[in-house]
């Protein structure tokens, strides 16, 4: 493994090619149990990935998982602390559709405090075990987790940061702050530089925190990392030159992906709908990337 500071490729304009995310393998964060005490944790459903394929990281271990909205279960992996590479994220805010009701989301623009909103976000990254599969997505469709990852330091609300900020802010910031060879990582939101874990949050004595919402409590997503980042730290966490370098080209590929945003409009007649969109929810590209929150 290289040094951390190596000199790094010129981090310029992404070209991008017909592959725009469709088909990528799907993870999800799943709620801790209030009752048992229980964290949150990452699900890989069997169903999501390639016949015969098997996490190489011993992160991950067999699981059911049981999905109460449908009373149905699923065989899959659980991973309760995932180290990650995050390459980049999207997100996009909906209209939630009636309880019941068999319509699909209506995707906004902005968000719109007349209706019954949500947050929608995608992480694209490279997980520990799942390196076979290439990028795959963290989705949520959930507020709370959503804004766990994107949303900025907050002095009432979240003082730290979501995860995507704290990636930002202390790790690549440090690394700056200590670099002699580079120093722009900060600014140009190299999150796939270093391996992050991602876990549930805790409290001072290691047990999960259940945060309030208006539903159920929930145990929300955020990064492992130490008191005082230094070389020490960066060192060790450091993916390598090589995976740099593959992070970097995986950017760059899904750059349209990441500045896309969904539409409720039909699939235009010239071009028939896909097996992924069934003609409906086509991305958009955005044209401004200010639009974006991260």
């Amino acid at each position: 493994m290289s040094n951390f500071d190596d000199e790094l490729p010129t981090f310029g304009d992404y070209q991008d090619d017909e592959r725009q995310g469709d088909g990528l393998v799907r993870l999800q964060w799943r709620q801790g149990d209030p009752k048992a005490n229980t964290g949150g944790y990452f699900f890989l459903s069997m169903k999501n990935v390639p016949e015969g394929f098997t996490p190489t990281s011993d992160v991950w271990q067999t699981h059911e998982e049981y999905f109460e909205n449908t009373r149905t279960r699923d065989q899959g992996w659980k991973a309760v602390a995932l180290p990650m590479m995050v390459i980049c994220a999207r997100g996009q805010v909906f209209v939630r559709p009636p309880d019941g009701s068999k319509q699909g989301k209506i995707w906004l623009d902005r968000w719109d405090s007349s209706r019954d909103c949500a947050q929608h976000v995608d992480v694209l990254l490279i997980a520990d075990g799942l390196q076979e599969l290439g990028p795959v997505c963290w989705s949520t469709n959930s507020t709370t987790v959503a804004f766990a990852i994107i949303a900025g330091a907050d002095p009432k609300r979240n003082p730290n940061g979501g995860i995507l900020h704290r990636i930002r802010e202390d790790v690549l910031g440090a690394a700056d702050r200590v670099s002699k060879a580079f120093q722009n990582r900060k600014a140009k939101k190299l999150y796939w530089l270093f391996w992050i874990t991602i876990a549930s949050q805790t409290d001072a004595k290691g047990k999960p925190i259940f945060t309030p919402t208006a539903g159920k409590d929930v145990t929300l997503p955020a990064p492992v990392l130490p008191t005082t980042i230094d070389t020490k730290w960066l060192s060790a966490a450091y993916v390598g030159k090589e995976m740099a370098e593959y992070g970097e080209s995986m950017r760059g590929l899904f750059d349209e992906w990441r500045l896309t945003k969904f539409t409720n409009d039909v699939q235009p007649a010239a071009e028939k709908p896909t097996a992924a969109t069934n003609g409906r929810n086509v991305a958009q590209p955005i044209e401004a990337e200010e639009a974006l929150p991260f």
